[in-house]
């Protein structure tokens, strides 16, 4: 996989040629039309961009497209989205309006720069940057800080998103446009993405079938990579980071490079974290992990063409604690007086290799999207030796999704396209167990969707069709060979209108998930979580039906946001404790409800005074009810939350500067909605501070400096893994981040 990965590179880098400098444009103030100075302008289709000079003006570079979308900053002025005329010798002019609050999120990747009030979809948008004012030890810790998402954990390795009580096999992660797979429907398997190189994330709440293909019933997280560098500079960034709580240390290098229509970035990681800390000073046996992560992205352009090759490699080798073959359980024998690091058993041990050939085509009047990836995800569990594995499985992945766009005059937009998937799981003949059989998935979709726009009003709508066939290769578990087929039809309907300070949105839409081999097959061992899985070849598919409505009322310093919604799943699959043992483990068995329910929503504000204005104050308050056809509570439903954060930034010039003072304190309700076997959830509160420093010497630095869990908080989330041993959730964490950056540029603009 190296090999052919480094060959596929090379044949690609001889392209990287240059070419001559086009148009040009500049950036005014909209109230005083004078020049803004340094103003930051993204190039949306490239992934690169470049700075104004100090009178606002700025070139366009190299070979581009003939209208090019931008998306153009300024610190103190809303962002904009326009179009640039690259293939003229006239100067473009961009307006930007003064502002003290930016309280609209860009979205870029999935549905093409739209401004957050011009989406019809429930799509949350966050960058990363903003999501680690207070430095969150995993990328999951990160994304639960969003309102209506949560996570599911086991220990600090370990982390699932989980949306609006849905998770697992439910919520799809793409990555820059490539669909993640990575045995998601165990519990103990995480979300296979890391933070190095990412940028920002979208959380699309509710089923997203259209657009990302089956399975979406409860959402999608969609993780978009850093940008590149700008247009003729060189970037490399250094950053370490320490976190008490584990005496964590997580290293990473940063090398970003731009010229006219080539872009390279590189990125190294490598992380190492003891047995976490609970509060009583005991630290938590095998919750150990470590990780080596590398990525690199190649971007380049040709007019009518934008390219980029992306490939991923994560290592990951996590500990599994809780586990015991004691009939009679107490978290005793999970803890100890003593952290340790030392690698044991039981263990996962994960390697991911994610490859992707990314290709847009201008044609007139719209563009041709062709995206073509694979996956591999190897999945190695050692339980009782360290010689033999008792679950070793690799997951491959081939992937492609085909669409075209196309804008006509009269405000109407159409895309249309083809996604699927080719998808192989093996078992290697060294394991001791086998959960599930050799077997292959066969995904095909086309999908058609409208958007016209009028006014302030905008109206979208389309369909989509799937088919899913799932064949095993051999006998399994006494069963012959098994080919089963599955289909489904979707489709969803939004409206919205954006006023001048509000913006009201509602949308329908469906979902279909077919059973997944695990639901089908499973027959034995699942070492993660010590249970004994068995599968039901009959169950049907899933389908859900969702309405979401929105209203957002925002003006200079104040925003409010409240976010009802209903989802119903028909034919809802769930993992049902049996009262019977096999081989001395618990046994489940996948079951069929007739439907559920799961509704709730959210509501906060963020106010952003005109006389402290350098204070922000944000809070939202996130619930979901869910309910089988009989009434009963489904399980592993999230605590109600109040999220709050109290940011104060600091202006001045000084050489080392205080950026900002970030506290955050989230209060969860007592969870007592249970459902069977399940015990209630003690309501907590937790309070986070985070002290951002920025230094100007010849080399920028930044540190951040910061308390989790202030008060030592003695806690177990609902959703930890680890609830039924009584194992409490990490105690005071005291994190260092330090980040160095280099960098050189050509700061010569013509116009």
């Amino acid at each position: 996989m190296k090999r052919h990965t480094v060959i596929f590179f090379l044949i690609f880098i001889p392209h990287f040629l240059f070419a001559q400098d086009t148009g040009g444009a500049k950036v005014i103030d909209l109230e005083t039309n004078q020049p803004i100075p340094y103003a930051t302008i993204y190039y949306l289709d490239i992934g690169s961009g470049t700075v104004s000079d100090s009178i606002g003006n700025f070139s366009y570079f190299g070979e581009l497209p003939k209208q090019l979308s931008l998306k153009i900053s300024a610190i103190g002025y809303s962002n904009l989205i326009g179009l640039g005329n690259t293939k003229t010798n006239k100067v473009d002019t961009f307006y930007l309006e003064p502002s003290h609050l930016q309280l609209e999120e860009i979205i870029v990747s999935s549905l093409g720069g739209k401004m957050q009030n011009q989406t019809i979809s429930n799509i949350e948008s966050r960058q990363l940057s903003e999501l680690n004012a207070i430095q969150p030890t995993t990328l999951g810790e990160a994304i639960s800080n969003i309102p209506g998402v949560y996570q599911s954990t086991t220990g600090i390795g370990i982390s699932k998103p989980i949306i609006r009580g849905l998770s697992g096999s439910r919520i799809v992660t793409y990555l820059n446009g490539l669909r993640i797979e990575n045995q998601q429907w165990g519990g103990d398997h995480g979300m296979g993405v890391d933070e190095i190189g990412v940028g920002s994330v979208e959380i699309i709440k509710g089923p997203a079938s259209l657009l990302f293909g089956a399975d979406a019933l409860g959402g999608v997280v969609y993780f978009v990579d850093e940008s590149y560098a700008n247009q003729n500079s060189f970037d490399l960034t250094l950053r370490t980071k320490f976190n008490s709580v584990t005496m964590g240390i997580d290293n990473s290098l940063a090398i970003r490079t731009a010229k006219k229509n080539s872009r390279v970035s590189a990125y190294l990681n490598s992380a190492n974290h003891a047995d976490y800390q609970i509060p009583n000073s005991l630290y938590v046996k095998n919750s150990r992990y470590r990780k080596t992560n590398a990525k690199i992205s190649i971007g380049f352009n040709r007019k009518k063409w934008v390219s980029n090759i992306r490939y991923n490699f994560l290592s990951n080798r996590i500990g599994l604690p809780g586990h015991t073959h004691e009939e009679h359980l107490h978290s005793y024998l999970f803890l100890s007086t003593e952290q340790n690091r030392k690698a044991v058993i039981p263990a996962q041990s994960i390697t991911n290799h994610y490859l992707l050939f990314n290709n847009k085509f201008y044609i007139a009047k719209g563009e041709f999207v062709a995206n073509i990836g694979y996956t591999s995800n190897k999945l190695t569990e050692f339980d009782e030796k360290v010689t033999i594995p008792g679950i070793n499985m690799t997951l491959s992945n081939g992937l492609y999704n085909i669409y075209s766009k196309r804008d006509f005059r009269n405000g109407l937009k159409l895309t249309g396209g083809v996604q699927g998937m080719v998808q192989y799981n093996l078992n290697h003949d060294n394991a001791s167990e086998m959960i599930i059989p050799n077997a292959r998935t066969f995904d095909n979709g086309a999908y058609l969707l409208a958007n016209f726009a009028l006014l302030n009003w905008v109206i979208e709508g389309g369909a989509r069709f799937d088919n899913r066939i799932v064949k095993t290769n051999d006998l399994f578990a006494g069963s012959g060979l098994i080919k089963k087929n599955y289909s489904g039809f979707n489709y969803s309907f939004g409206i919205s209108r954006d006023a001048k300070k509000s913006t009201v949105r509602g949308n329908i839409s469906t979902g279909y998930r077919a059973p997944q081999s695990i639901e089908l097959l499973a027959n034995g061992v699942h070492h993660g979580t010590l249970t004994y899985d068995i599968g039901d070849q009959d169950l049907k598919s899933e389908k859900a039906i969702q309405v979401d409505v929105s209203y957002e009322y925002h003006s200079e310093h104040f925003e409010f946001v409240l976010n009802p919604f209903y989802n119903r799943l028909q034919d809802y699959i769930y993992r049902s404790p049996q009262d019977s043992v096999i081989n001395g483990l618990p046994v489940f068995e996948y079951k069929q409800a007739n439907y559920a329910v799961l509704n709730g929503g959210s509501i906060g504000f963020h106010y952003h005074p005109h006389f402290i204005d350098n204070l922000h104050l944000e809070s939202s308050y996130s619930t979901v009810y869910a309910v089988d056809e009989i009434g009963n509570p489904l399980p592993r439903i999230p605590h109600r939350r109040v999220n709050t954060f109290f940011k104060f930034e600091f202006t001045n010039n000084a050489k080392v500067k205080l950026k900002n003072i970030v506290l955050q304190h989230q209060y969860y309700f007592q969870q007592n909605r249970i459902a069977q076997f399940e015990t209630t959830s003690n309501s907590y509160n937790l309070v986070n501070l985070g002290i951002n420093l920025e230094a100007g010497f010849r080399i920028p630095l930044e540190l951040g400096i910061g308390i989790k869990n202030v008060f030592n908080e003695d806690y177990i989330d609902h959703l930890s893994r680890l609830k039924t041993l009584g194992l409490s959730n990490p105690g005071r964490n005291y994190y260092v981040n330090l980040i160095i950056k280099f960098s050189k540029s050509n700061k010569k603009q013509k116009l």
